[in-house]
């Protein structure tokens, strides 16, 4: 018998209720005085929609052994169903303190634990399931979705790893563990089942978008691009996909081919995406000549686009052209007073080329007000206040200058 158990609950996993039927139905055949059989059988029925089969087979496996755990979990969740939400807990509990332990009458009291909002007994619930069956990937599934809705992704990844395990075949299982993985930017573990996802599920776009998105993360970009390149045939027009491949194209040395998706997807957005997602990576390479060369022709109008101008200063202030740098980024400020970063920069520049401290700090100030969560401006306020008054008695001898010069 156990053996049949061990195979319903694998049909069970997968949601192949013709399959697990036909286990039911041998289990009754070869066990007609076993309970757990006709429990087995009343539990396929039900999730085949067959009610009214389910309850005479809850009625038989109870006359046989009134204790029954899947019987009575089968029967709470008929009541359930029909709406009956405190009679369904009510057996429950009392099934739970008086017959022996069953994992699925903790299974379906967490499942109604959660969907009236008792996250906490839910999970509760559900980590005695995987100790009572740890074959049982719904309890897997059902704790690390509510440690994830509850602020625990990092909790539930282990649960996302065992689920996958309980059931290697459920592509989507593969795809959830993954992307909860590059959520958690464990990009290895991530690809390891989103692998399986592609391999189970095909040429679906989630499991694409995300394979591809891991493949970058670990800088294996043409593999990246080979899957975003498959994306791109059927969603030309998806500006995820573009940014995906301008940015790979790009880390591989193809500035053609970085250059051609970074227009397309200008195209898509219409607000310079494409150019934007380019300067940044010249920015952060530091490629100040081509990025000036990518940005200037893009300057013609006004108000300015914010990045655009924020890149010409701080590309012109790297190669020391601080007067041309200080133009630029007063003039981002003036076009573009809201766009705090501008602000950052012009008071850093102001403050440590030109000693124009009070200006600086007037301008550190409104970026603090705009983007209070920024560690860079209070570390400018810093040093602006610093050069102001002077290094605090407390610092070190040297105080800016030894942190500017070492020594």
């Amino acid at each position: 018998m156990q053996s049949l158990i061990d195979q319903f609950i694998e049909a069970d996993n997968y949601e192949d209720w013709g399959s697990a039927m036909q286990i039911a139905e041998q289990a009754v055949f070869q066990y007609p005085n076993d309970a757990g059989a006709w429990a087995l059988r009343a539990r396929a029925h039900w999730r085949l929609g067959d009610t009214q089969a389910a309850d005479a087979d809850v009625s038989r496996a109870l006359s046989i052994d009134p204790q029954c755990g899947l019987a009575i979990a089968t029967q709470a969740g008929r009541v359930f169903d029909e709406g009956d939400a405190r009679t369904s807990a009510r057996m429950l509990d009392d099934a739970i303190k008086r017959v022996p332990p069953h994992a699925n009458l903790h299974i379906a009291r967490g499942f109604q634990r959660m969907q009236t909002g008792d996250h906490r007994g839910a999970i509760q619930d559900f980590k005695r399931a995987i100790e009572l069956a740890p074959n049982y990937q719904r309890s897997y599934v059902n704790t690390a979705s509510l440690l994830t809705e509850t602020g625990h992704a990092d909790e539930a990844l282990e649960f996302w790893d065992q689920a996958a395990r309980t059931a290697p075949g459920n592509g989507q299982l593969a795809y959830n563990a993954g992307t909860a993985h590059f959520q958690a930017e464990h990009y290895d573990r991530a690809l390891a089942h989103l692998d399986r996802a592609r391999q189970l599920l095909g040429e679906r776009n989630d499991v694409q978008m995300n394979r591809a998105s891991a493949l970058q993360r670990l800088g294996r970009h043409q593999e990246a691009i080979d899957e975003w390149l498959s994306l791109y045939q059927r969603e030309p027009d998806w500006d995820w996909v573009l940014r995906g491949l301008a940015e790979s194209y790009y880390r591989l040395g193809d500035l053609e081919n970085a250059r051609r998706y970074s227009t397309e997807l200008d195209r898509v957005d219409g607000r310079r995406a494409g150019a934007v997602k380019l300067g940044w990576l010249l920015f952060h390479d530091k490629r100040s000549e081509e990025l000036i060369a990518h940005v200037q022709p893009l300057l013609t109008t006004e108000p300015m686009h914010p990045e655009f101008g924020q890149m010409m200063g701080m590309s012109l202030r790297r190669l020391e052209r601080h007067d041309e740098a200080l133009d630029w980024m007063e003039r981002n400020v003036a076009q573009n007073p809201q766009y705090h970063y501008a602000r950052g920069d012009l008071a850093k520049l102001l403050s440590e080329i030109y000693a124009r401290h009070d200006e600086a700090l007037a301008h550190i100030q409104t970026a603090m007000s705009l983007g209070p969560d920024s560690s860079f401006y209070s570390d400018v306020h810093a040093e602006i206040l610093e050069r102001i008054n002077g290094p605090k008695k407390s610092a070190s001898k040297g105080g800016f200058f030894r942190r500017l010069f070492g020594g």
